[in-house]
């Protein structure tokens, strides 16, 4: 099934780069968990705890793409919210975050919106 594998590719290769650019932002510290779940209509989320959550169907999305997105949600661990010193933290991870941003807006409603299976079970990797 299409969603037990990406979901098996997702935890073999983003809680690294998580990990990775958390270091890089410096941020590590404030990172606790990271989650992966199917959803109808996120992404990604980061909450004040430290916990990532990333939806399994990045791993559909180009690599440049999966990297802008986990840089979206460890930049979060700093600044909350969309402000420019966000997009100056992102920025510094990927330089070509707007295209990245741009092909995961173009392509969300036919990506997350697939017939999912039954709801595919979750993964929490302990951060590193």
């Amino acid at each position: 099934k299409l969603d037990t594998w990406l979901l098996t590719q997702a935890n073999d290769q983003l809680p690294q780069q998580v990990s990775q650019a958390a270091m890089q932002l410096g941020v590590a510290h404030r990172l606790r968990h990271i989650t992966f779940k199917t959803t109808r209509s996120k992404w990604g989320h980061c909450t004040h705890q430290g916990d990532i959550q990333l939806h399994p169907r990045i791993m559909m999305a180009p690599r440049a793409v999966q990297h802008y997105l986990v840089v979206h949600e460890v930049a979060h661990l700093s600044c909350m919210n969309h402000s420019a010193d966000f997009w100056k933290l992102v920025a510094r991870l990927d330089p070509d975050y707007k295209a990245n941003r741009l092909w995961l807006k173009t392509h969300q409603h036919k990506t997350l919106s697939l017939q999912a299976t039954k709801r595919s079970p979750e993964f929490v990797e302990p951060a590193q």
